[in-house]
């Protein structure tokens, strides 16, 4: 592997590689146009789509230069019955919690792309997840999971501090290494959520998946983990856990469908 020498550009007296005259320059056309001027309504269009015009709004924290939104602790309590995203049709909403521990493809367009649509229809939950935006393990992926926990601290931190809702914070991980950024934005002291689907039929992903509910409980210090998934000990860990019955084995291996 070769490494590129850094490249030693010339600064100004303020340490800036151009001056203010030479930017204001260089994004202008002959004519005085600004050469990277958009449309009105395309920035309005492109703000939207990526909720930046919601960001200003949100509580932000700097992990190794990148900005993430950072969510409050939940201390609320956990007497709730929880429905996925996709069966919150009919419900009342009391006493009763939305998760995202499911396929995307349920949920991503509609929390992300159309946050404050969807905000506003969840507003008769007494309790809100964090969406659980999938994070492959493949390491060239890596960015794909970054942008996962930004937006899911995005969408939490905005339902908090924005919509006034009680949300609890969700941990998810994609390989070993993505533990070096995937608490970036989560707060201590607070109830966590976690998907525990799949783990029991692997011994590596178990082992990963338990090693990192440890790691979130020595760097956070979490009151309580909610697991969606079978019940099973996680060793080592001194922290409460309680389990919610996933939808998979309650309703496919047990030949009943009680929408949790």
């Amino acid at each position: 592997m070769s490494i590129i020498p850094p490249v030693d550009y010339p600064t100004g007296a303020d340490g800036t590689l151009f001056s203010p005259k030479e930017t204001y320059v260089m994004s202008h056309t002959d004519s005085g146009k600004a050469t990277f001027l958009v449309k009105a309504s395309t920035r309005i269009s492109m703000y939207r789509y990526d909720n930046m015009h919601l960001a200003g709004s949100l509580k932000m924290t700097e992990h190794a230069g990148i900005c993430i939104p950072q969510m409050d602790a939940y201390t609320g309590t956990t007497d709730f019955t929880a429905y996925p995203f996709s069966k919150r049709k009919g419900l009342s909403g009391h006493n009763q919690a939305i998760h995202f521990f499911q396929n995307d493809n349920e949920f991503r367009s509609a929390v992300w792309n159309r946050l404050e649509q969807t905000s506003f229809s969840l507003s008769k939950f007494d309790v809100l997840f964090t969406p659980d935006f999938t994070m492959f393990i493949e390491d060239y992926l890596s960015f794909n999971a970054l942008q996962a926990v930004y937006m899911t601290r995005f969408v939490g931190a905005y339902w908090q501090q924005v919509c006034g809702y009680q949300v609890i914070p969700t941990l998810s991980f994609g390989n070993a290494d993505s533990l070096k950024y995937t608490m970036w934005g989560l707060p201590s002291n607070s109830v966590l959520g976690v998907c525990g689907v799949g783990v029991s039929h692997s011994p590596k992903a178990r082992n990963l998946w338990c090693y990192a509910l440890r790691e979130a409980e020595r760097l956070l210090s979490p009151t309580l983990f909610i697991v969606y998934g079978p019940d099973f000990t996680v060793p080592g860990l001194k922290t409460p856990v309680k389990f919610i019955p996933d939808y998979i084995s309650t309703h496919f291996r047990h030949g009943k469908d009680n929408n949790q």
